[in-house]
């Protein structure tokens, strides 16, 4: 806390909140982003950094309201782990432990998502417009191709 006045406390709810709403964080919780950003436009009603930022993290969170959806892009087996989907989040949310259901070529089946990935690092959740991959012990290579759909149950 600075040694004078009361410090930029405005300033501080906006970076908890661009931390709250990045979706690789471990912080993620975009109702929290929303509160904080709320506060520093309350605080400074004029500054439009702010407004602009509480527009695009609610925007955000009305995408992650849907039901989730991707399209695969690719398939990898991993030997006695079982297969990785990847693809581009359409929309919705996915986590880590959601059962999913892939419509395909093959038919439909269901799976559990046992890991949620972007760029070799886990994630708790991907959001729409992430590209991730996803984990599913219940599957082999074979069983998805590209073009298949993964939903959310």
């Amino acid at each position: 806390m600075p040694l004078f006045g009361k410090g930029d406390e405005a300033g501080d709810l906006f970076k908890k909140a661009k931390r709250r709403s990045d979706p690789s964080s471990q912080e993620f919780d975009l109702d929290l982003a929303i509160h904080y950003l709320q506060q520093a436009v309350d605080l400074k009603p004029y500054n439009e950094q702010y407004r602009r930022s509480l527009d695009e993290t609610r925007e955000l969170k009305s995408q992650c309201g849907d039901k989730f959806s991707m399209e695969v892009e690719d398939v990898f087996g991993i030997r006695g782990r079982g297969a990785v989907v990847t693809g581009r989040i359409q929309q919705g949310v996915i986590r880590t432990g959601d059962q999913v259901v892939i419509r395909g070529h093959k038919g439909m089946r269901r799976a559990v998502v046992h890991s949620v990935e972007m760029f070799r690092r886990s994630l708790h959740q991907g959001v729409t417009g992430q590209d991730v991959g996803l984990l599913m012990r219940d599957l082999e290579r074979d069983d998805v191709e590209r073009g298949d759909v993964v939903e959310g149950v």
